[in-house]
């Protein structure tokens, strides 16, 4: 099935491990033959699939738990029937598909992925949060007509150490370094045609450059007018849900209210994003930081290469580099 940009998985949460792993159904599945399948299935249908993201259940693998305010459909109802105040801080959750799906859009959990292998595709960077997410946005940007597939089977995810949510995680608004690598790419991304895959990462990586070599109060500026222009369609939509369910349950609109108000003072002061409290960067370093990131993605196709290169002829990567 084909699908546009929105997440094809079905969540529900649950209250603990336990009860969570009563509702998949176990089977064996030999997961490297599935995704050749799925590859193999776009070179004959032509539907350009680079990506393959399976699904999951166990602890959500989420930095936040704002994802039980946006429910809608099904797995609101669900939520609300095995109780919000319950479950609004769970980290518990399934989050499968119930048919394959193909989509053009750029939601992602890297928890367990399948690449085609046959171009290069961004690297997974290393931003303490939403890696995942952030690949995804970049993905997109830099391969527009590629496609993500979407199998029907899911993973266990059983972090060694057990995590909790906070209440801030529910409520809070302070974007991480990934949503400041989005902005900035929104804002260099090459034209969406016209352009070969190479000549976009060189192109790209070379905008990324020149916008990092802004000045500091620039830069500033313009990352976050641009994750404030997000951050304000996200109220927006906080708003309609509220409206569209009545402020029902009391305690869900509640929560997302609070949420409103920290969305919305983040917009006003753009001060929170860098610094400890924000992205954990200050503006010297956000900037250093994009400028690696542009030269990496500049240079990304040729070490591609030397990589496809060194594992052909079985030898390392390092000593070919």
């Amino acid at each position: 099935e084909s699908i546009a940009s929105a997440s094809p998985w079905e969540n529900r949460y649950f209250s603990s491990e336990e009860d969570i792993t009563k509702f998949p159904r176990a089977v064996e599945i030999d997961v490297a033959g599935e995704y050749r399948r799925i590859f193999a299935r776009s070179l004959e249908e032509g539907l350009n699939i680079a990506v393959a993201c399976a699904g999951s259940y166990g602890d959500s693998g989420c930095g936040v738990a704002r994802g039980t305010l946006c429910l809608e459909g099904g797995a609101r109802a669900a939520l609300i029937d095995d109780g919000y105040e319950t479950l609004r801080l769970s980290r518990f959750m399934t989050r499968l598909s119930p048919r394959e799906c193909v989509g053009d859009g750029s939601y992602i959990m890297g928890m367990q992925l399948g690449f085609a292998g046959t171009s290069f595709l961004p690297p997974f960077m290393p931003t303490s949060h939403e890696e995942d997410s952030f690949f995804g946005f970049a993905f997109r940007v830099l391969h527009p007509s590629e496609r993500m597939a979407y199998p029907t089977f899911g993973f266990l995810h059983r972090p060694e150490t057990p995590r909790e949510f906070s209440r801030a995680d529910l409520v809070g608004f302070r974007p991480s370094i990934a949503p400041c690598l989005m902005a900035i790419s929104a804002a260099c991304a090459p034209p969406r045609s016209g352009v070969d895959p190479r000549a976009r990462y060189e192109l790209f990586g070379a905008n990324v450059q020149a916008f990092a070599a802004m000045r500091p109060l620039d830069f500033a500026e313009a990352v976050h007018g641009g994750i404030a222009k997000n951050a304000l369609a996200y109220a927006d939509y906080l708003e309609g849900l509220i409206e569209r369910h009545g402020g029902q349950p009391a305690a869900w609109a509640a929560d997302v209210r609070e949420l409103l108000e920290n969305v919305y003072e983040f917009i006003r002061e753009p001060t929170l994003l860098f610094g400890p409290d924000g992205c954990g960067l200050n503006v010297s370093e956000a900037r250093a930081y994009a400028d690696r990131y542009g030269r990496l993605i500049e240079m990304w196709p040729e070490l591609w290469g030397y990589a496809r290169d060194a594992r052909h002829e079985g030898s390392g990567l390092t000593r070919k580099w």
